[in-house]
């Protein structure tokens, strides 16, 4: 069943979208009381977005490494090629966000979301043991993902040039939640409407 699920969703030489990276001049940025650079508008939000992707493909590394140590037992190959995958869309979602952050003048970021790493990722790693555990784990940060780039378009981005990314981006992460779904046992669409609870905020501490 798994087998068959990641080549549905693996197969065939499929071509990559192609999103939008331009971005309106950024302003001087303000120094927080942390000290950490807030950037303004749709790039903090780009910020946002690149160490996310960062956090969950650092996440899905973590997850390989169980795999290759046999911490997780017995997994059909075909999972670990679905993680694969999917820790490979992170990255080039992070390269995504960063080619906006770029060419508004900002640096690129290459931290995680420290926020989400201390109160989901760093917690649940340990107490993975299982291809269920695993599932449940993925499906989890999975939701967030396609939460903040929900709540990302229908409240947060401005400019033409983010929109299109977070759009694009979106609809994957919902079909990683759909193909973990069935993993799971559970319906792969069981809402009507996507939803943006749980969407992680600009007020999350970046790496």
């Amino acid at each position: 069943m798994a087998s068959g699920l990641v080549t549905a969703c693996t197969g065939g030489s499929a071509s990559k979208a192609t999103t939008t990276t331009s971005a309106p001049p950024a302003p001087a940025p303000t120094t927080t009381a942390a000290g950490a650079a807030q950037r303004p508008g749709d790039l903090a939000v780009a910020a946002l977005a690149a160490s996310l992707e960062n956090t969950l493909s650092g996440a899905y590394a973590s997850v390989l490494d169980l795999v290759s140590g046999d911490k997780l037992g017995p997994l059909p190959t075909s999972v670990t090629t679905l993680v694969q995958t999917v820790q490979s869309h992170h990255r080039d979602h992070a390269a995504a966000w960063n080619a906006i952050l770029s060419a508004a003048g900002e640096s690129a970021v290459t931290g995680a979301d420290t926020s989400l790493l201390t109160a989901l990722i760093t917690p649940s790693l340990p107490t993975l043991k299982t291809l269920h555990d695993l599932v449940g784990f993925a499906l989890q940060i999975e939701r967030i993902a396609a939460a903040t780039y929900l709540d990302a378009v229908q409240h947060a981005l401005a400019t033409t040039g983010a929109i299109q990314t977070a759009a694009a981006i979106q609809p994957v992460e919902m079909q990683h939640v759909a193909i973990l779904g069935l993993l799971a046992g559970s319906s792969p669409v069981p809402d009507s409407f996507a939803t943006s609870v749980g969407a992680r905020t600009t007020a999350d501490t970046l790496g």
